[in-house]
């Protein structure tokens, strides 16, 4: 049997992973478009930089189960960074400050930005629980103390989707993820050196080691039905045939999938998120410096991750910024964070990058997630993973690896022991 795996972002990498650690006899290719694996989740050595830079500042949670394992299987765990506090939030409007680390620390964030309390415990209760289709900001109404500095924020980092469009049942599922489980789900990780070093290279090499194929700079142009129930994959370089035997796993995002097979693919508005890297002139540090995360509220950059001497600046859902020339986006990302980093806000570091993730995610609203679900409760011949196959939950890495842990399963699951 050979086990086709076209796409090597993240879930193809675990369903290729998962099936190769099952050591079941099956022959894999793994099929990507460009020329390196990582898909959205992807870092490369910046030669403007000097450094080594992901595509976006990902953070993980203490509550992703299928992150973990992933780390754990690759031995990679220490490459991630569990901030101690979890990040400063800043909202520097009205000089309010507080750590976002532990139930408790919501608390806090209510004191901070003079919230009744009361109240406030009564929206966190209806945020985190599953009511119909609507979007977050639709379940904290007029409770509104908490809604501009806690979660409009995380709807955004975590959805990629501003609270007034953000499906309130995705949303929630995440509160009872972390809040439920208390501090340790609640903890925060980023990545020490590249998402890279942690994710994909190791993921690559593993691979590679166990037997599997990987094919790059292969970009599937269609993919033929027969009648007679045979699949054809149809590369800019040839075709190949599928036996009878033989499995696809599609671990594509809605976009790429629709292109190729319409209609198994959910409805979906892109939403963008923009990344400023800047490398910055700091006195040496005797011991190592320990990256730090910083969130901003009310402001254009919305999240810093300081790593010594690169930092990277966030905006989810930018769709107001994207459009915006390189220069001006960097400089008006700058003015906001160079102030929490210690720095000058009126002139830019002489290196810098701007990245644009134009289809970062799906728009997750209560829209695409009917139409996600309504597509998934129905069989596929292809077996399909990627971030967006995971119902109920937002697009992430965690929904991405589990997809693919989920896909593998699913051939395994058919394959029929020999006598």
């Amino acid at each position: 049997m050979i086990v086709h795996v076209v796409g090597a972002g993240l879930a193809g990498l675990s369903a290729a992973l998962a099936l190769a650690h099952a050591r079941a006899g099956i022959r894999i290719v793994v099929h990507e478009a460009a020329p390196h694996a990582g898909g959205r989740c992807r870092s490369w050595n910046d030669l403007r930089l000097g450094a080594e830079i992901d595509n976006g500042t990902h953070a993980v949670l203490g509550a992703n189960d299928a992150v973990l394992h992933h780390l754990t299987l690759l031995g990679t765990s220490d490459e991630i960074h569990w901030l101690p506090d979890g990040p400063r939030m800043i909202w520097p409007a009205r000089g309010a400050a507080w750590r976002l680390g532990r139930p408790r620390d919501l608390v806090r964030a209510w004191r901070q930005t003079g919230g009744s309390g009361v109240a406030e415990l009564a929206t966190a209760f209806r945020l985190a629980l599953p009511f119909g289709a609507t979007t977050v900001a639709a379940r904290f109404a007029r409770d509104g103390c908490l809604a501009e500095a806690l979660w409009d924020p995380l709807a955004r980092a975590v959805m990629n989707t501003p609270a007034s469009l953000a499906d309130a049942g995705a949303f929630a599922r995440v509160l009872r993820m972390t809040l439920a489980r208390g501090g340790p789900a609640m903890r925060m990780g980023v990545a020490r050196r590249s998402l890279g070093k942690g994710f994909v290279d190791p993921a690559v090499a593993r691979l590679r080691a166990l037997g599997a194929e990987l094919r790059f700079g292969t970009r599937l142009r269609a993919v033929g039905l027969s009648g007679a129930g045979s699949t054809t994959l149809i590369f800019a370089g040839g075709a190949v045939e599928l036996r009878a035997q033989d499995r696809l796993i599609l671990a594509l995002p809605p976009w790429e999938l629709d292109g190729l097979m319409p209609g198994l693919a959910p409805r979906w508005i892109d939403s963008p998120i923009v990344n400023l890297h800047a490398r910055l002139a700091r006195p040496p540090r005797h011991a190592p410096h320990e990256p730090s995360m910083i969130g901003l509220v009310g402001t254009a950059a919305e999240w810093v991750l300081d790593r010594g001497e690169l930092a990277s600046v966030t905006a989810s859902a930018a769709g107001e910024l994207v459009g915006m020339p390189a220069t001006d986006l960097a400089a008006r990302l700058w003015r906001d964070a160079a102030p929490v980093l210690g720095l000058d806000a009126t002139a830019l570091p002489p290196a810098w990058r701007i990245v644009k993730e134009r289809r970062a995610t799906p728009l997750q609203t209560p829209c695409f997630a009917a139409d996600r679900k309504r597509l998934l409760r129905q069989p596929s011949a292809p077996i399909l993973a990627g971030d967006w196959t995971v119902p109920d939950l937002p697009c992430t890495i965690e929904t991405a690896l589990q997809s693919g842990t989920a896909a593998a399963a699913q051939v395994l699951a058919g394959i029929v022991p020999a006598a």
